[in-house]
């Protein structure tokens, strides 16, 4: 997770945990000396699959996230990389591959994570209306970089190198840099602390999934018919098609429970599997030392002839407790 100060928060002690629905962190499989462990063996098969040459973009995405919650990086990126080769037009390849590379670490996986963060952001007029404000979560997800980078090589490095890829990738997507710069000059440093954030992404484009967060102290759903909540609970703009991501923020979470709920209502386009892979990605106390993360994985099925949406899966639930 990322550096930085910041927020106080309500809840000083969290508990992700994952319902029997998603798959969360990394597998574990007992083994006896010499034998491959289950989670091992399905990664180096994912692995290897990644080598395969395919050009269904849905595919390598599919391998990506399950690459991802395993911790294989190396094979995480290599799927990434052919999802971007495959569909370059649009921001989520960018997306997840710096997202993949956030999580490898390395300097130069950093360097590049922020140019791809940076793409999504400052090409925003040029992407499908269908992803329209991605260029806002992927704002977020680049200041996390940015923390990373001071974290780790300090202030100087990211005062040279951000500056100055900000400036390429300007004139590159724009023509033109001294507008962008001056204009978004406040974004280099300003952060954005908050007890909770959620990032829901998908592997199927034309696809409509409904994600909604339940508060248990108030009783309040927050999802697209009510995107706000009396406790300050937020859901971005609901994306109906596209990959997502659907994205929710909370300042400052209340003692008590908040579980994420999903499912499809809408798939217009036939794919490759048949269920609809979603991604959830649970960050508490965003921006700040104590930031923790936990990344699940759950399959969701298309609604069936006849139905209006499938059925609705409880993927995770995040605890706040007293400290």
């Amino acid at each position: 997770g990322g550096g930085g100060g910041g927020g106080g928060s309500r809840g000083s002690e969290t508990t992700v945990s994952a319902t029997t629905t998603a798959t969360s962190g990394s597998s574990e499989g007992g083994c006896g000396s010499g034998e491959m462990s289950a989670a091992e063996y399905g990664k180096r098969i994912l692995s290897t699959i990644t080598e395969l040459e395919i050009s269904n973009v849905q595919f390598y995405r599919i391998v990506g996230y399950y690459l991802e919650y395993v911790d294989d990086h190396d094979g995480a990126v290599a799927a990434f990389e052919r999802a971007l080769h495959c569909a370059g037009e649009e921001p989520q390849s960018y997306r997840d591959l710096a997202l993949a590379l956030r999580a490898r670490g390395g300097r130069s996986d950093l360097r590049r994570a922020a140019r791809l963060l940076m793409v999504v952001v400052v090409a925003a007029a040029r992407w499908h209306e269908r992803h329209h404000q991605m260029e806002l979560v992927a704002l977020m997800d680049l200041h996390a970089v940015r923390d990373d980078v001071v974290k780790l090589y300090g202030v100087a490095e990211w005062r040279h190198y951000g500056a100055a890829a900000w400036q390429l990738c300007a004139r590159r997507c724009l023509g033109s840099s001294s507008d962008i710069v001056t204009a978004n000059a406040a974004l280099w440093w300003y952060r954005l602390c908050c007890d909770l954030r959620v990032v829901v992404r998908w592997d199927t484009d034309e696809c409509d999934v409904d994600v909604s967060m339940h508060e248990a102290a108030t009783g309040a759903t927050c999802n697209a018919f009510t995107p706000t909540t009396t406790s300050g609970l937020l859901m971005a703009r609901d994306v109906t098609r596209g990959y997502g991501p659907q994205e929710f923020l909370l300042r400052r979470a209340l003692l008590t429970t908040y579980e994420i709920r999903m499912r499809v209502r809408m798939l217009k386009r036939r794919t490759i599997c048949d269920d609809v892979t979603c991604t959830v990605r649970v960050q508490t106390h965003w921006g700040t030392a104590r930031e923790r993360e936990r990344v699940y994985v759950a399959p969701l099925r298309p609604p069936t002839d006849g139905d209006d949406a499938g059925d609705v899966v409880a993927v995770a639930c995040v605890q706040f407790d007293v400290s």
